[in-house]
């Protein structure tokens, strides 16, 4: 059962790791009038976030369901 629910919070944290990184990326197309690096440290934010749910995610697969 356990093993189970390993697996249901990595795809449910990788889940929120990739939506992070498509809002990221789109809310950075729509920075108007935000400069060339505001627009890149938004994305390089959006991408530290996903990289880290995703490995919090990895974690706990990694203990729950011993993978």
């Amino acid at each position: 059962m356990i093993n189970r629910l390993g697996n249901v919070l990595y795809w449910a944290v990788s889940t929120i790791a990739v939506v992070s990184l498509i809002f990221g990326g789109v809310i950075a197309i729509f920075m108007n009038n935000a400069s060339w690096s505001e627009r890149l440290g938004f994305v390089i934010f959006a991408a530290v976030f996903a990289l880290l749910s995703w490995l919090i995610g990895r974690a706990l697969l990694y203990v729950l369901a011993g993978r």
